[in-house]
């Protein structure tokens, strides 16, 4: 985050990784403890999420399957739709969906999109997943509520084919 000159460090927009409130922050924290501290490591860029809040939200971490056939990954896919879900039924989401995938292989959790309702609250609990890489079994080993909208992502982790 230092720039070429000393003493100047940048975050955010300019240093071009990610343009997110949420990634500059996470960039502060770093040249905090750089610039302070002297504690310095690379950022963790790790299951950085997006979201755009239209109507339906729509959210996003990690790879896209246009990115993951890019790369030739072999990978499974999971989708579920909001309105199969007791919630999704009683908030009349007939539109809302969500779609994981994951490594074939390792259960890995290579990306999640949900188009929704609360669209940027649900990628959360994915995120963290991601972040502790704890793979499909960390969501699935989960107890979600009944009758909450984070089924919705629990069920679209039940989908995916082997």
């Amino acid at each position: 985050m230092e720039t070429s000159a000393k003493n100047i460090w940048a975050l955010g927009d300019i240093v071009g990784k990610y343009p997110f409130k949420h990634a500059a922050n996470l960039e502060a924290e770093h040249v905090a403890a750089s610039a302070v501290f002297s504690k310095r490591k690379p950022v963790n860029y790790h299951a950085m999420p997006h979201a755009i809040f239209s109507s339906p939200q729509v959210a996003g971490v990690g790879e896209t399957q246009q990115q993951l056939d890019a790369r030739k990954a072999k990978y499974a896919v999971g989708t579920y739709r909001y309105i199969n879900t007791g919630m999704g039924t009683a908030i009349e989401d007939r539109e809302g969906f969500v779609k994981v995938y994951a490594d074939k292989k390792t259960q890995k959790i290579l990306g999640c999109h949900i188009m929704g309702s609360e669209a940027s609250t649900l990628i959360h609990e994915v995120i963290v997943a991601m972040r502790a890489r704890l793979g499909v079994k960390g969501i699935l080993d989960a107890v979600h509520i009944h009758p909450a909208l984070p089924e919705v992502v629990q069920r679209a982790f039940s989908a995916i084919q082997q």
